[in-house]
């Protein structure tokens, strides 16, 4: 009778160590998502003159992560943890239009956003992301 329920204790111990491994397996614990990711690098200009300050995001076309980041003084980087996988994105740019200095405080300007479609290879070269102001 005591080896019966000592097996059968084994067996029950055995089980939920089995589990508890299988649900660590799952938890995504790491930085690593199971999604093949690639660092992303470029510059950012509208009308020619580099962005001073704003953000960019990468929003796939497809099926993908979602990848996004600051830009400061026209450069952005988005490193391999964070960055998008290979395909298609919406690639988006906005800043904070210009204040004027002089004459009264006004309210705050709505972000000015610039769209444009990239795809992301294996392997990225920088990107050089040129909009323009005009509509």
């Amino acid at each position: 009778m005591v080896e019966f329920c000592h097996t059968r204790f084994s067996n029950r111990l055995t089980f939920l160590v089995a589990a508890f491994m299988f649900a660590l397996a799952g938890c995504g614990t790491t930085a690593d998502d199971g999604v093949a990711r690639v660092e992303v690098s470029g510059t950012v200009s509208i009308d020619e003159k580099p962005v001073s300050s704003g953000s960019i995001s990468f929003r796939p076309v497809g099926d993908g992560p979602s990848a996004g980041g600051a830009v400061t003084g026209g450069e952005f980087h988005i490193s391999a943890d964070r960055g998008p996988s290979p395909g298609t994105y919406r690639v988006t740019v906005s800043t904070l239009a210009a204040k004027r200095l002089d004459g009264p405080p006004s309210p705050p300007d709505p972000p000015i956003e610039h769209s444009q479609e990239v795809t992301i290879s294996k392997t990225p070269e920088p990107l050089t992301l040129k909009f323009s102001s005009a509509p």
